[in-house]
């Protein structure tokens, strides 16, 4: 008789606990393409890709004006900027570039 009680007690409590957890507040994000015939708002100069750890000098610890500084450059360059969270080593940055004809 106690098996049984103590596993509906058991079951009961998991029953609870799952009930009385929230649902996740999910936004959900539209994403519009613009028309295939409509010209990118910069032309690419770039020939080649270029990756690394992003450095000022020897320096690799930068401010967020110094990223966006890099960032705003390279994609002035008509590069596709992506920049990866920060590490012991710095920010490691890849800027691909879409005219490589690679």
């Amino acid at each position: 008789m106690i098996f049984n009680r103590r596993n509906v007690a058991i079951l009961t409590f998991v029953g609870v606990a799952v009930l009385a957890q929230d649902r996740p507040n999910i936004d959900k994000i539209t994403v519009k393409l613009a028309p295939p015939d409509e010209a990118p708002l910069r032309p690419a100069v770039c020939k080649e890709h270029s990756y690394g750890y992003l450095h000022m000098g020897q320096r690799t610890a930068l401010t967020p004006e110094e990223i966006g500084r890099y960032a705003v450059a390279a994609l002035n360059e008509g590069r596709i900027v992506t920049l990866y969270p920060e590490s012991k080593s710095g920010i490691y940055v890849f800027a691909k570039c879409p005219n490589d004809a690679r």
